[in-house]
């Protein structure tokens, strides 16, 4: 599922192909994927208008269409973008927008799980979706008093949107490998030092996940995602690697560095 260095490489992407072109047309493949919002009122809200501006909160893309709305996508499992002249339409292209110089963006969603939204703001969007703050965004103080009011297991806090937006399965794997924290330790128990060690290991896995195209594979081989993968070794001790189900989701991590 696309996470938060995912979705800064897609608002990258839009603001440096598909800003200030004169939309001349929407095309809807697939209504699953709209939110709220029908083929028609979508086509009529962007129409002849041209997307402005980009912003992000958590795993959530805003482009701002004429200064008075915000396109909101949603990418849910599988979804990209892509961008060309005179493309050909992709059996998984669920919304084509075309341009008036005959470029097109294709919000792409192979598993039809990504959602397109219209908002008046980014501010209320977040608001009404109750989403916690971006977790580049979030100070180190906020960040504390977040993960550490919860029972839960720490794995969790993390992935839940609503305490921190952005972080995803695989990147929660990477930032408690660098904090030597238990994918299942308890968030209540965590000492302050190692909050404070997890807020810095959350902002370096991001920023070092985005510098390199949100690609897991091209991640330094002294990360834990190179190796994540069954019978993977810890590139710290060569240890196995463990993997169970941790909130719903898959958990590596290793038994040595990692305690409980």
């Amino acid at each position: 599922m696309p996470e938060l260095p995912d979705v800064e490489i897609f608002r990258r992407f839009v603001d440096e192909t598909s800003l200030h072109r004169r939309l001349a047309d929407v095309r809807v493949f697939n209504r699953r994927v709209l939110n709220d919002l029908s083929p028609q009122r979508l086509k009529r809200a962007l129409q002849g208008r041209s997307f402005h501006s980009t912003a992000r909160h958590g795993k959530h893309l805003f482009v701002e269409v004429d200064g008075s709305l915000w396109l909101v996508l949603h990418f849910g499992m599988t979804g990209h973008l892509d961008f060309g002249r005179q493309r050909r339409t992709g059996p998984h292209d669920r919304v084509v927008f075309v341009f008036a110089d005959e470029y097109s963006l294709a919000f792409v969603c192979a598993r039809l799980f990504g959602r397109i939204t219209l908002a008046q703001s980014v501010e209320e969007f977040v608001a009404d979706k109750r989403l916690g703050p971006d977790a580049m965004a979030v100070s180190a103080q906020e960040f504390a008093l977040r993960v550490r009011r919860s029972r839960a297991t720490i794995k969790s806090i993390l992935m839940d949107q609503s305490q921190v937006a952005g972080i995803g399965n695989l990147y929660s794997d990477e930032i408690l490998f660098r904090s030597r924290i238990h994918p299942t330790f308890p968030g209540h128990r965590l000492t302050t030092g190692q909050a404070a060690c997890l807020y810095r290991s959350t902002r370096k896995v991001l920023r070092m996940a985005i510098e390199r195209e949100a690609d897991p594979w091209a991640m330094p081989q002294s990360c834990l995602l190179p190796h994540r993968e069954r019978e993977g070794r810890c590139p710290r001790c060569r240890a196995a690697l463990m993997r169970r189900t941790v909130a719903g989701r898959t958990a590596y991590w290793c038994p040595q560095c990692q305690h409980k």
